[in-house]
Parts: C-alpha cells; sequence; structure tokens
C-alpha cells in the first residue's frame, strides 16, 4: 500500500510525463509532416531525433509510476522535478525539440547544434572536478 507522499510523487510524475508526451507529440507532428512534405529524407531526421526519443522513453520507464491491475499503486517512480541525470535527460528533450524546429527553418544544419551536449558535459565535468578538488584540500569555503 503505497502511502500519501507517494500518491503524491505519483501524481505529479503522470501529469508531469503526459504535458511532455503533448509537447513532443506537437513538436515531432509537425516537423515530420513539414519534412514529408518538403521530400525530404525522414530516415535522417528521424535519426537525428533519437536523442529525444531515447531521453523521453527513459523518463517513462524511470519516473512513470506503476500499477498492479487493481489500479492500486506499486511504485511511484523517481521524483521527475529533482536535479541531475533526470533534469539532464529533460534538457535533451527540450534541446531535440527545439533542433527539430530549427530544422524546419534552416534545414538540417540545425542539427549541428547536438554538439553542445558534448561540450556542456565537458563543462560540468570541469566543475564538478574542481568542486570535488575544493573538498578533498579541505577548503570547502572555497566553493562560494
Amino acid at each position: 500500500m503505497a502511502n500519501a507522499s507517494n500518491k503524491r510523487i505519483a501524481q505529479l510524475n503522470k501529469g508531469t510525463l503526459l504535458q511532455l508526451d503533448r509537447i513532443s507529440f506537437a513538436v515531432y507532428v509537425s516537423a515530420f509532416v513539414y519534412f514529408l512534405v518538403s521530400k525530404r529524407n525522414i530516415f535522417l531526421d528521424l535519426l537525428l531525433c533519437s536523442p529525444g526519443f531515447l531521453a523521453q522513453y527513459w523518463l517513462h520507464k524511470t519516473c512513470g509510476p506503476k500499477y498492479d491491475e487493481n489500479k492500486q499503486l506499486i511504485k511511484a517512480g523517481l521524483y521527475i522535478n529533482q536535479g541531475g541525470v533526470i533534469e539532464y535527460m529533460k534538457d535533451i528533450m527540450i534541446l531535440s525539440w527545439g533542433l527539430a524546429m530549427f530544422s524546419v527553418g534552416f534545414g538540417r544544419k540545425a542539427y549541428f547544434g547536438w554538439l553542445i551536449v558534448p561540450v556542456y558535459a565537458v563543462y560540468k565535468g570541469i566543475n564538478i572536478f574542481r568542486t570535488g578538488k575544493a573538498i578533498m584540500s579541505g577548503g570547502s569555503d572555497k566553493l562560494q
């Protein structure tokens, strides 16, 4: 039996995932309709949008609530508004939506925006390394 906190998290996660699904559906359908009308090879566009699809699938698997056959909550899933990997996955989805829309206006050159991801990862890695180094040297006051 799930407690009130898990039920609240499950409801919030369900609503947020539904909202993300609706936005994703609207963006991708409008982009792909344009791609079909303009007679572009849609396979490459699907491939370049796949990180967004994979991030959305991962969010559903980890944050989606699980119910039994009696509609009783088994597992609430991870809290979808927490930071860390979940936040990065939502960022990947938003970047995928933006690049799909930009590719309508600017062509496939817009997909070079995926280069932002490794640059951002290096930036975050350097900051994590610096923070860890400051903590290990005993200077937690250096973090400000």
